[in-house]
C-alpha cells in the first residue's frame, strides 16, 4: 500500500490506496479477474431468468381470458375475459413490444379474444333475459368463434402461431419455408383442437333440453375440454418444437426449390450461410 501524496500536500487526513496494477501479486490480479467474470455470469443468468420467467407470464397471461370465460358465465365472467384481454394488447404485450422482446403488436389471439367476449359482454348486458340461453350456449360460441376467428386471420395472412414462432426466431426468418411448414402444422392442430372443444361443449345443451339436467355432464364436458387444451399447449410449445429440431433436415428435404430460392434472397441471414444448397438448417432454433 502507498499514500496518497495530494491528501498529503494538502494537509488533509493521510489516506491509503491501492497499489498500482504492476506492484499487485499475480494472485490478486488472477482473483480480481476471477471476480469480475464471475459477476457478469451471475448477470446474464440472471438477466436470461428474467426474460424466461416474464416470457413465461406473458404466454400464461394470453390464454388467461379463455380460462376465465370457459370457467365461468354469466355478465362478470366475460366482463373479465374481456377486461383481460384488452389488459393484455394495452399493457403486458404492450410493455413486451416497446421492450424490444417481441417482434409484433398486438398479437392476433388477443384480438379474436377481446371480439369473442367483446360479443358475449355486449349480449349479456343488452339480452339479460336470454342469459341462460347464452350460458348454456357460451363456450360454444367461444371455442367455435376462435375456430373462426383463427381462420380469418390465416386468411388475411395472419396466423396467430406466426407471431408467436416469430418471437423465438426473428421477422426475416419467420419467412423461411420450413417455419412456414410449422406454423401450418401448429395451426391446424389449434383449428383441430378448438373444433373438437366445441363439439364437446355442444353436449350439455343438448342433453339439457331433452331432459332439462346437465349438472354432471356440463362439469365433466368441461375437464374433459381443459384436458384437451393442456394437451394442446404441450404440443404447441414443447412437443412439436422438440420433434421440429430433431427432424427439421427432413422436413427441409420437402421444401429444396424453397428453401434455395429463399437463401439466394436472404443471402446474409443467418439461415442462409450453412445452408446454401438447402439442406441441414443447422441454425434454426438452435
Amino acid at each position: 500500500m502507498v499514500l496518497d501524496e495530494c491528501d498529503i500536500a494538502g494537509g488533509a487526513e493521510t489516506n491509503m490506496v491501492d497499489e498500482s496494477p504492476l506492484l499487485r501479486s499475480p494472485n490478486s490480479t488472477s482473483a480480481a479477474s476471477a471476480n469480475k467474470a464471475l459477476s457478469a455470469k451471475e448477470s446474464r443468468a440472471c438477466d436470461g431468468t428474467c426474460e424466461a420467467v416474464g416470457y413465461f407470464l406473458i404466454q400464461a397471461m394470453s390464454w388467461m381470458p379463455l380460462v376465465l370465460s370457459l370457467a365461468g358465465e354469466g355478465l362478470l365472467a366475460y366482463t373479465a375475459a374481456f377486461v383481460a384481454a384488452w389488459f393484455n394488447v394495452l399493457c403486458i404485450s404492450l410493455i413486451w413490444y416497446e421492450m424490444g422482446k417481441t417482434y409484433s403488436w398486438p398479437k392476433t389471439l388477443d384480438i379474436i379474444f377481446i371480439v369473442i367476449n367483446g360479443i358475449l359482454t355486449f349480449l349479456t348486458w343488452t339480452i339479460p333475459d336470454n342469459m341462460t340461453t347464452i350460458n348454456s350456449f357460451s363456450n360454444t360460441m367461444i371455442c367455435g368463434g376462435i375456430v373462426i376467428g383463427i381462420n380469418v386471420a390465416w386468411a388475411l395472412g395472419y396466423p396467430f402461431i406466426k407471431s408467436h414462432v416469430a418471437d423465438s426466431v426473428d421477422e426475416e426468418g419467420i419467412s423461411h419455408p420450413i417455419l412456414k411448414h410449422m406454423i401450418r402444422r401448429l395451426t391446424d392442430m389449434w383449428i383441430l383442437t378448438f373444433s373438437l372443444m366445441a363439439l364437446i361443449s355442444l353436449i350439455p345443451p343438448i342433453i339439457s333440453i331433452q331432459d332439462g339436467s346437465s349438472g354432471t355432464v356440463n362439469t365433466i364436458c368441461l375437464m374433459v375440454m381443459y384436458v384437451v387444451l393442456a394437451l394442446a399447449l404441450c404440443i404447441s410449445y414443447w412437443l412439436y418444437p422438440a420433434y421440429f429440431v430433431k427432424h427439421k433436415d427432413e422436413i427441409a428435404d420437402l421444401y429444396l426449390e424453397e428453401i434455395q430460392a429463399w437463401n439466394k434472397e436472404h443471402r446474409n441471414h443467418k439461415y442462409a450461410r450453412k445452408d446454401e444448397e438447402g439442406g441441414g438448417l443447422a441454425n434454426i432454433y438452435e
